[in-house]
């Protein structure tokens, strides 16, 4: 393994920023230390494209992305290509469990997705390629991007309009996943997660004494109906070979007091599917429902219906060159094909502008690393991070190998 000759600098920035974590576009001293790190090993990186992001490009000794057609001086001709590469910075509202080593320092906050682990690795990687620029022609950009956990609005849109796009030919991602073998890498065929959207609903009646009930409107009734004509918007109102969740996340209405009608209700939850015409479909299908039942019961409901991220859809081409990529990274073991799930990212804003695909990576080892992401007791191993860089590695430069896609 390549990358083994800084496996103390790779595992020492992953505990660095295990110890600080920071929420989305609050990642100031993520930023710093990130731009910190490659200015030590002489790369240069832009701090300034968007908000709290970094991005950097490490040129090859034999050629850059601008150089197309130009021959280096052993007469090979140069690809001009540039892949980019994409870690996700922030991390989540959550307490961090006691026993955990490294542990946050930051109170309330904690890397509960593995975010520190795609950040060390991607660092890895950098510094490795920038030590070994004769050994590539092209152009690797370096992406870290904030904000992934937003889930409506996150940092790939921003950076994107920003420009981080331009020139690049194909860009992968990568993500850690308990629950998968360490060794195994998962790459899904097509879909790969879902899409992200919220919905909410205030309904508002008229309060009352409970005793009374024709001298008020009770709004439990109008939000009871609501909340379980949800399953038939999901099961009768999409086609039925689409994969569609509708959940519904909190139902609000009352007090503790029980003689007292509730005047105003509000519940609201996520939706998730793959296909772009059944996220449109849905949306006009609630939005009817809850003008209907505001017309049924002579209530205001006051809905709104937000469209966050996109599906994940991995390109074909680039998710089988990405499984032959990793089956070659010593320590991977087996290189599947696993089902979609309905959890969402915002890389796939990234594969609408060049050919990409993300990558799972399975990081349980034993139960301490079995919990899954999110939890406070989540926990990644060392040999899960160096495998990580060696996999960002190994892609970048059997692209830039390759020259172009076909």
């Amino acid at each position: 393994m390549r990358i083994k000759q800084f496996e103390e600098e790779i595992i020492g920035y992953r505990q660095e920023l295990h110890k600080y974590p920071e929420l989305e576009y609050q990642e100031f001293r993520t930023q710093r230390f990130i731009a910190d790190t490659l200015t030590a090993h002489g790369i240069k990186c832009n701090t300034e494209i968007y908000k709290t992001a970094v991005v950097a490009d490490i040129v090859g000794a034999n050629g850059s992305a601008v150089d197309n057609g130009t021959v280096d001086t052993k007469g090979k001709k140069c690809n001009g290509q540039m892949v980019a590469l994409r870690a996700d910075m922030d991390a989540l509202a959550m307490t961090e469990s006691v026993d955990a080593n490294p542990r946050s320092l930051n109170a309330g906050v904690m890397h509960s997705c593995g975010h520190d682990v795609h950040m060390a690795s991607l660092l890895g990687a950098a510094i490795w390629l920038s030590k070994n620029k004769d050994k590539f022609t092209g152009t690797v950009r370096i992406v870290f991007q904030p904000a992934e956990e937003d889930g409506m609005e996150g940092g790939a849109k921003g950076l994107i309009e920003a420009g981080v796009m331009k020139g690049v030919s194909a860009i992968f991602g990568l993500h850690v996943w308990t629950g998968m073998a360490h060794g195994t890498v998962g790459i899904c065929e097509g879909k790969a997660m879902a899409s992200s959207d919220d919905f909410r609903l205030t309904i508002t009646g008229k309060g009352g004494h409970i005793a009374k009930p024709t001298e008020g409107n009770n709004t439990i009734y109008p939000a009871a109906e609501f909340a379980s004509n949800l399953n038939w918007v999901q099961s009768q109102r999409t086609k039925a070979d689409d994969e569609v969740v509708i959940g519904l996340a909190y139902l609000r209405a009352g007090t503790t007091a029980n003689n007292v009608i509730p005047q105003v209700a509000e519940l609201g939850g996520s939706i998730r599917c793959f296909n772009e015409s059944t996220r449109v479909k849905i949306k006009e299908e609630m939005t009817l429902l809850a003008k209907t039942i505001a017309e049924k019961y002579g209530v205001k409901c006051d809905y709104s219906h937000t469209h966050g991220y996109g599906p994940t859809i991995n390109d074909l081409q680039a998710a089988e060159f990405y499984r032959k990529s990793c089956a070659k990274v010593e320590g991977v073991n087996t290189v599947t094909i696993p089902s979609s799930v309905m959890g969402a990212e915002d890389i796939g804003a990234y594969f609408k502008h060049a050919k990409g695909a993300m990558a799972w990576i399975g990081a349980t080892k034993d139960e301490k690393s079995s919990y899954n992401i999110h939890h406070p007791s989540f926990f990644c191993h060392d040999e899960t991070v160096l495998l990580c860089a060696e996999i960002y590695l190994q892609v970048a430069l059997d692209f830039l190998e390759k020259g172009e896609w076909e």
